[in-house]
């Protein structure tokens, strides 16, 4: 097996011919491969998750006392720590070894990682906007109680609310799928966090109901994990992640134009036109 260098794990033509041609994955494969990575070093993905879940409990508990500005830090810090989940699933499937401090690698690329955060979370709340309207129509924020007197006392009210909620998660469910590939793509190359998300938009967007359908069944996958006890979250969590990971590889591998390390003059070159018109079009 060919190795890969992992600051270069990346697409040298920006996937173009994914772009170009479209991709497919099946999803049940997808979690079959991630299932061997997570067996591969069960204990120590494991270990991880319980580091990073106390990690982020007392950074929330933190960042909970900066109004706004703590949501999105807390966002910054998850997304760095979700990276080793990627880099040490890299390492494992390259037979390299592994160690613990191999998870914290994803801090590296924290200023990238923690802008793609920042700039995706702002993007997913937009989608709160209906939400906000009805707030200020009903007086919410001079008094809460007002919110859920409105909307057991007034079904009309009650179904925009059911509306906006309906929007908000296929809205959200929407701008999540199309960003999906870019935490990857940060992580594996020196691309700034705007080029890797107009990258994965561009390429999400030949399959979208594949990503979308992925993100479901993870969150399915969780789900199962808090209904066992919230203790199942201990193997859902690092295998979705791992998940997301191996789906980044499989389309890496399809496009199969990695790093500097191959180029073959059969590829479609760089272009470099990714950002052209963005972000707005063929959205």
């Amino acid at each position: 097996m060919y190795k890969y260098d992992i600051s270069n794990y990346a697409p040298n033509d920006e996937f173009n011919r994914l772009r170009l041609h479209g991709w497919r994955l099946s999803i049940g494969d997808t979690l079959k491969r991630a299932q061997q990575i997570f067996h591969a070093q069960l204990g120590l993905f494991i270990g991880y998750f319980v580091v990073a879940y106390l990690i982020l409990i007392v950074g929330s508990l933190i960042l909970s006392c900066v109004p706004f500005i703590g949501n999105f830090a807390g966002s910054v810090l998850s997304v760095c720590l979700y990276a080793g989940y990627y880099i040490v699933s890299f390492k494992i499937s390259q037979e390299q070894n592994v160690e613990f401090a191999d998870f914290f690698e994803g801090f590296k690329k924290g200023l990238p990682l923690g802008l793609y955060a920042i700039v995706s979370t702002f993007i997913i709340a937009l989608g709160a906007i209906p939400f906000a309207i009805m707030f200020v129509m009903v007086g919410v924020f001079s008094n809460p109680e007002v919110f859920t007197k409105t909307i057991t006392d007034n079904p009309i009210f009650l179904g925009l609310f059911v509306i906006a909620s309906l929007f908000f998660g296929i809205y959200a469910l929407y701008i999540s799928a199309m960003y999906l590939l870019a935490p990857y793509l940060i992580t594996f190359s020196n691309l700034s966090f705007w080029d890797a998300m107009e990258i994965s938009r561009k390429t999400m967007r030949k399959n979208m109901s594949i990503g979308i359908l992925f993100l479901i069944v993870s969150f399915l996958i969780n789900l199962l994990g808090v209904l066992a006890l919230l203790v199942g979250l201990l193997y859902t969590v690092p295998l979705t992640l791992i998940a997301g990971y191996v789906f980044y590889d499989i389309l890496l591998q399809q496009n199969g134009n990695i790093g500097a390390e191959t180029n073959n003059s059969d590829m479609p070159p760089k272009t470099g036109d990714f950002r052209e018109g963005s972000p707005l079009d063929q959205f």
